[in-house]
């Protein structure tokens, strides 16, 4: 029996938003090898940027869906890349990546609008996870309540 034309079918919650548009932000180029591989893995489209000003220039020519953004860059630091994608564009997700555990900086770059933090050296599959979930649209992330 098919659906009805119109009709919501259920998504699975886990399931990652089909070929989104990902940038990796990091100085470190086999960094940014191994997240282009891995995360095209998954049908994503990535590309790379090894200096803010030419992911900056990448975010402003094409809006990315999500940013991959180390902290610690030469030039311009990740801290001031967030403030600047959040200026072109307040809708593009970001996601911070670094070796750096400051619970301050944590705070910090969620507070100025990073939806996740994740630690270097990454678990590939806890970092595949927090992807999917910073992909998926607002209404369907878990920690929205519906109204009554």
């Amino acid at each position: 029996m098919s659906d009805p034309i119109g009709a919501v079918v259920p998504l699975d919650p886990m399931m990652r938003v089909p070929i989104a548009r990902i940038f990796v932000i990091d100085d470190n180029p086999a960094v940014v090898d191994l997240l282009v591989t891995c995360l095209g893995e998954e049908g994503d489209g990535v590309i790379g940027a090894l200096t803010s000003d030419d992911g900056l220039r990448l975010i402003t020519s094409s809006r990315p869906d999500l940013v991959l953004l180390d902290i610690t860059l030469p030039g311009m630091n990740g801290i001031e890349v967030l403030k600047r994608i959040r200026s072109i564009d307040p809708t593009i997700g970001v996601i911070m990546v670094t070796a750096s555990t400051d619970p301050l900086l944590v705070r910090e770059v969620l507070q100025l609008g990073a939806r996740a933090y994740v630690d270097k050296p990454f678990d590939l599959a806890y970092l595949n996870r927090v992807v999917t979930m910073a992909l998926r649209p607002v209404t369907q992330r878990p920690d929205d309540q519906p109204t009554t």
